[in-house]
């Protein structure tokens, strides 16, 4: 792990958790970039707004890996009790 990573390892499975306020901002950041422009752009019960929501999810999902994997140390599985 670098001395500005943003994000660890998780403790089990593959994947990372923020461990810096920045690792922090940008996880709540997942949350809200889809529900705020899902309702900018109409985002109702109907196909459109579901087409919506689902291209402003897939684009923070894809921002947020890449920047773990830029800012994280690199993935790899990890069981139960296994150490770096």
């Amino acid at each position: 792990m670098t001395r500005n990573s943003w994000f660890a390892r998780t403790a089990r499975g593959r994947g990372w958790t923020p461990i810096t306020w920045q690792g922090w901002a940008l996880a709540v950041a997942l949350v809200l970039v889809p529900l705020t422009f899902a309702g900018l752009l109409g985002a109702g019960p109907g196909v459109l707004g579901a087409a919506a929501y689902g291209a402003t999810t897939a684009f923070a999902v894809c921002a947020l890996l890449l920047v773990g994997f830029v800012k994280g140390p690199a993935p790899q599985w990890r069981l139960a009790g296994q150490d770096d």
